[in-house]
This record gives C-alpha cells, structure tokens and sequence, in this order.
C-alpha cells in the first residue's frame, strides 16, 4: 500500500504542475472523472485489503489451531 500510496501523492503534485498549463474546460473535466474518484477509491482500496487481511489471519489460526489438534488426537 506504500508504493501505491506514494504513486497517489506523485500523481497529485504533477496534477498541480499541469493544472498551471492546463487550465480549460477539458483539464477540468479530466480532473473530475479521473482524478477526483481516486481518494475515495483509495480509502475502499485499503479498508478491503485491511478486511482480507484480518480474514487471512483468521483463516490461518483455523487452520493453525486445527492442525494442533490433529496432532493430539494422533499421539492419543
């Protein structure tokens, strides 16, 4: 998420660079469909990853946990 995050933030200081040159009805526009969805897009990104991280983790405390008490019940 770092490397995407600083890619977002790379992104936004050229965008202020270019708004200096591009400053019409088209650069409005392009910056209204395609670069002011990203935040947003940005905060489902990472609450979806933190989601499928804490299930991963879960899942593999199941699985931990299930292994360990195979075990057991082998050495019975």
């Amino acid at each position: 998420m770092g490397q995407l995050a600083h890619a977002v933030s790379e992104l936004n200081q050229k965008w202020v660079e270019t708004k200096e040159h591009w400053n019409d009805e088209a650069g409005r526009e392009f910056e209204q469909l395609h670069l002011a969805p990203i935040p947003g897009r940005m905060q489902m990104l990472v609450a979806s990853a933190q989601a499928l991280a804490a299930t991963a983790g879960k899942a593999g405390r199941e699985l931990s946990d299930g292994n360990d008490e195979m075990y057991e019940r082998g050495s019975e």
